[in-house]
């Protein structure tokens, strides 16, 4: 019997024509970017035949990789400029940062696992790109020593935004994530949300509804209520 072998190149471009591009992605930096960056290699050897469908995927203890389209459509919310300094949370392996790099002046990545730190790295020195940091650190407090940014994502569902990161903004940076609904809802949902600074507070913008893993780290226990 003849032993399959997984053709990724056709893969990504299903998934940028299918998934990405037939769901209002219309930026160019973001298609060309998921069109060559090979997903396959940020995710376990086990999951790499499921790479690019349209799913989160687990890649560490409650750390997953956003679907491709729902991560695409936050990064186009973003508006990220060349000028733009970025910070992601919770990314995981680093997928998103990747794409970021193509798109901003520099991305920093902040992991709480070391494993997903050193995955991280590796991965970027394999595919030549140079212009992320990664730190290791709680994902609430962020990455003080290298703000202010421009704007931060959080790639995964939260209750609540931690004061530490509206600190980290400059006025009119912008936090993207996904905040899910307040308790007592009869059918909780998670919103894709831009919240813009001004004057020191996060004004919130919902942008479109998702099914996306949450990250424990972000509980209303843990975390300041804006």
């Amino acid at each position: 019997m003849k032993e399959f072998v997984m053709n990724y190149q056709l893969a990504r471009q299903n998934m940028v024509d299918n998934q990405i591009r037939t769901n209002r992605v219309t930026n160019n930096n973001i298609i060309s970017a998921m069109t060559v960056l090979p997903r396959e290699r940020f995710v376990p050897e086990s999951s790499t035949e499921i790479a690019y469908v349209d799913t989160a995927i687990q890649v560490a203890n409650d750390r997953h990789i956003v679907a491709p389209m729902v991560l695409a459509r936050l990064i186009q919310e973003a508006d990220v400029s060349s000028d733009d300094l970025v910070q992601v949370i919770g990314c995981g392996t680093g997928y998103a940062a990747a794409i970021l790099s193509n798109m901003s002046k520099a991305v920093v990545l902040v992991e709480d696992q070391s494993e997903v730190c050193d995955k991280a790295e590796a991965l970027f020195i394999e595919l030549g790109i140079d212009n992320v940091l990664v730190f290791k650190t709680d994902l609430v407090n962020g990455c003080k020593k290298q703000a202010p940014f421009n704007i931060i994502i959080i790639c995964g569902a939260v209750e609540e935004i931690p004061i530490n990161l509206v600190n980290q903004l400059v006025e009119g940076g912008r936090i993207i994530t996904m905040i899910l609904a307040s308790e007592g809802v009869s059918y909780p949902t998670t919103k894709a949300t831009i919240l813009t600074k001004y004057n020191g507070k996060l004004v919130e913008k919902e942008v479109f509804e998702v099914n996306t893993p949450k990250i424990k780290s972000f509980n209303k226990d843990k975390v300041f209520k804006f």
